[in-house]
C-alpha cells in the first residue's frame, strides 16, 4: 500500500508497563503525516477491520460512554489534533482506530493493548544515519534492504550546526522514499540510560547533550540514536556476514577499537548502555615480554585498544608515528621480516581478545569491521588462537569478515526501527 494511504495507531508508555493511546498538539506529527492523511480530525467515523482488537476497543469506549448507539465505534470530536509520540506503533493498512482514545476528551481515561498488537515500525522504509568525527553519512533502506539513496556531507563541528544539518539529511532522505521514513542514528558513543545525555563520545562537544531528545524536537517525530559500535553489528546480524545466528559480537578495528552485541536481533546495551566496549578492557593471558602496559586515553592502562588498534599495527611494522598499515601483507609475504613479526603478533592478541569474548558471552559469531578487518590473514589464522584459549574442546564460534563494509554503520543505524 502506497506511503500516503497507510494508517497507525501511536503509542506511548503510560508507565506501568502498559501502552496508552494519546492525542498530541496541532504542531506535532507522525514521521510527517498530518491529521488530514490520517483521516482522524473532525470527528470523523473510522473502521477496523481487525475485529478481535476492534472487539475490546469499542467495549473500552462504551465503557467510558462513547458509543454511538447503532453497535459502531465513533471518535470524540477532534479538531486538527494528530496521534504521536514513541514506539512501538501498531499498524494496520485499512484505518486508525486510534480515533477511539477518551484522553482527547479526559485526559484521564485510557485504552490499553497487548504488547503483542504492537508492531516494529510505520513505515517500509528506514533512513540510517552515521555520525561520525568529520562527515555525516545518510542511507534510505526500503523493506528488502537495498540502498535507495546515500549520501556524505561535512559534520559541521558544533551542536547547533550540527541539529540542522541531520535535519536537512532527513528531508533529503524521505523525499527519495516516503515522509514516514523513520530515522535511526549511530553516534561514536552513547547515550546515558539515566540523564539520556550522550557521554563517551570522541567528539567532545555531544558529550552531556540531549540529542535524542533535541533531534526529535527539531524532526517532529522519534528517533532512535544508539552506538556506532552497535549499529555495526545490528547490520551484520540482520542480513550481513551474521544473518541468522543468535548472538554475535561486532567488532571495529579501526584508528580505535570497538565493539558490540547483537541479541536475538536485538542490541545488547547494559545498565549504563557501555555493553560491548571491548578496546577498554585488558589484554588477556599476557606475557612478559608485554610489560610495561601501554597508557590508554581512558586513563587505564594495557586496553585492548592500544593493541589491536590499526596504528598499533603500523607501529609495530614502521615505527612510531606510523598510521596505516596498509600492504603489510604484501610485504610480510615478500619476505619483509618486521612485517611478518608485526603480523605474528597482532593475530596471537586478536585471537586472545576474542577468547575471552567467547569464554564470557559464548557468541555464534565474531564479526570483524573497520580497515585491519581487510587483513585475509586474519580469517586464516586467529581461530586457531580463539581456540587455543577458548575454555571448550569444540570451540564452533565463527569469526567473519563483515559483509556491508562501510555501509554497516549507516544500515544498522535505520535497522534500529527493525527490518
Amino acid at each position: 500500500m502506497p506511503p500516503s494511504r497507510r494508517r497507525y495507531i501511536r503509542t506511548a508508555p503510560d508507565g506501568e508497563g502498559k501502552r496508552a493511546v494519546f492525542i498530541g498538539k496541532r504542531d506535532q506529527c507522525v514521521a510527517g503525516f498530518p491529521a488530514k492523511n490520517l483521516k482522524i480530525h473532525n470527528g470523523s467515523p473510522v473502521c477496523c477491520q481487525n475485529t478481535e482488537l476492534f472487539t475490546r476497543l469499542h467495549a473500552a469506549q462504551k465503557a467510558v460512554g462513547f458509543e454511538n448507539g447503532k453497535g459502531a465505534a465513533k471518535p470524540p470530536r477532534i479538531k486538527n489534533s494528530l496521534i504521536h509520540d514513541t514506539e512501538p506503533c501498531i499498524e494496520r493498512e485499512i484505518c486508525v482506530i486510534a480515533c477511539f482514545t477518551v484522553l482527547a476528551h479526559a485526559a484521564r481515561h485510557m485504552i490499553y493493548f497487548p504488547e503483542e498488537d504492537a508492531g516494529r515500525c510505520m513505515s517500509d522504509y528506514r533512513l540510517g544515519i552515521d555520525v561520525g568525527g568529520t562527515k555525516l553519512e545518510i542511507a534510505a533502506l526500503d523493506s528488502k534492504g537495498e540502498i535507495l539513496l546515500r549520501h556524505r556531507v561535512a559534520n559541521p563541528g558544533n551542536y547547533d550546526d550540527l541539529l540542522l544539518a541531520l535535519r536537512d539529511l532527513v528531508q533529503q532522505g524521505r523525499a527519495h522514499t516516503a515522509p514516514d521514513a523513520t530515522v535511526g542514528l549511530g553516534i561514536p558513543g552513547a547515550i546515558d540510560s539515566r540523564t539520556l545525555r550522550v557521554k563517551n563520545a570522541n567528539a567532545t562537544w555531544l558529550n552531556g547533550q540531549t540529542f535524542g531528545k533535541d533531534l526529535e524536537q527539531v524532526l517532529g517525530c522519534p528517533v532512535k540514536v544508539e552506538n556506532d559500535a552497535n549499529c555495526f553489528a545490528l547490520s551484520e546480524a540482520v542480513d550481513g556476514a551474521a544473518a541468522g545466528r543468535n548472538v554475535v559480537f561486532g567488532v571495529i578495528l579501526g584508528s580505535g577499537v570497538g565493539g558490540g552485541f547483537v541479541i536475538n536481533g536485538q542490541p545488547l546495551t547494559g545498565l549504563h548502555h557501555i555493553a560491548g566496549e571491548w578496546g577498554h578492557i585488558p589484554l588477556p593471558w599476557v606475557r612478559e615480554d608485554e610489560f610495561p602496559m601501554p597508557a590508554c586515553f581512558c586513563g587505564n592502562s594495557g586496553c585492548l585498544e592500544r593493541f589491536l588498534c590499526g596504528p598499533a599495527l603500523a607501529e609495530a611494522w614502521k615505527g612510531p608515528g606510523t598510521r596505516s598499515a596498509d600492504g603489510i601483507e604484501e610485504a610480510a609475504a615478500a619476505g619483509d621480516e618486521t612485517a611478518r613479526r608485526a603480523l605474528d603478533t597482532y593475530v596471537d592478541r586478536l585471537g586472545r581478545a576474542c577468547a575471552l569474548v567467547i569464554n564470557m558471552v559464548d557468541p555464534d559469531a565474531i564479526v570483524l569491521g573497520g580497515g585491519v578487518s581487510n587483513l585475509e590473514t586474519l580469517y586464516e589464522r586467529v581461530p586457531a588462537v580463539m581456540k587455543k584459549y577458548a575454555i571448550t574442546p569444540d570451540c564452533r564460534t565463527e569469526l567473519l569478515k563483515n559483509r556491508h563494509g562501510d555501509s554497516s554503520g549507516v544500515r544498522g543505524a535505520a535497522w534500529l526501527w527493525g527490518k
